[in-house]
């Protein structure tokens, strides 16, 4: 049976996309924060600005948003 590859957290220089971007634009991680609880905070930058998140939101392939039948997007 073939293993599964090892998880590998994002790390600095990585490109990454948030799951909560509608747009999915590509975001490079400057800088990463460990907290004493051990979570881990990522500075990401996209262009000139910077945001702040967790890895959960985090996601290394941009994934396709479900279309829902009967529902227009704007």
């Amino acid at each position: 049976m073939p293993r599964k590859p090892k998880y590998k957290p994002p790390d600095m220089g990585d490109i990454v996309y948030l799951r909560t971007d509608p747009d999915k634009f590509a975001r490079l991680i400057v800088s990463l924060k460990v907290h004493p609880s051990g979570m881990v905070k990522y500075k990401l930058a996209l262009g000139d600005k910077f945001s702040k998140h967790y890895e959960f939101e985090l996601e290394r392939e941009p994934q396709k948003r479900l279309e829902i039948k009967g529902l227009k997007t704007t």
